[in-house]
């Protein structure tokens, strides 16, 4: 998969998170994305965002992509998001949810996320996955980002 480098040029996408509470989905998705690039599975939201924190202390990287679903246990997708926006403003984020609503596809597009509804073509999600990565995506600001109740969004600390 190729994202927006630093310099309109296009750079290989490496790594794509996907959240999913659904384990046939979450193998689908992960299965149609791992042609492309390397995949981290999440069964649930805290998962996803105890992963993001081992690969930052790891390597001082985030994921290239997320794919998470909006409804999961413990954490949903929407918190995921909050989260990560607090930490990389840019990343491509693609959430996905068989409950569209107008709130839901309001918080996606305040922080910047692309929202596919369920069921989906898993070509599609992968096309979307690419889609964002390639396109620039909006500056979002914590004034200006969603932050449910609750949650406190903290960045990195860097050393």
């Amino acid at each position: 998969m190729l994202a927006r480098g630093t310099r309109d040029d296009l750079v290989r996408v490496s790594r794509v998170l996907v959240a999913e509470d659904d384990a046939l989905l979450r193998g689908l998705i992960v299965d149609a994305l791992r042609d492309h690039c390397d995949v981290l599975e999440a069964v649930d939201g805290a998962d996803a965002l105890e992963q993001t924190a081992e690969l930052w202390l790891a390597s001082k990287r985030l994921p290239d992509a997320y794919v998470l679903d909006v409804r999961m246990p413990h954490l949903s997708g929407i918190h995921v998001m909050c989260a990560i926006r607090g930490c990389d403003r840019h990343v491509p984020i693609v959430l996905t949810t068989a409950h569209d609503d107008l709130s839901t596809r309001s918080i996606a597009l305040r922080c910047g996320a692309v929202l596919i509804e369920k069921p989906f073509d898993i070509a599609a999600l992968c096309g979307a996955v690419l889609e964002v990565s390639r396109n620039s995506l909006p500056d979002i600001t914590p004034s200006r980002a969603y932050q449910p109740r609750g949650v406190r969004i903290a960045r990195p600390v860097t050393s």
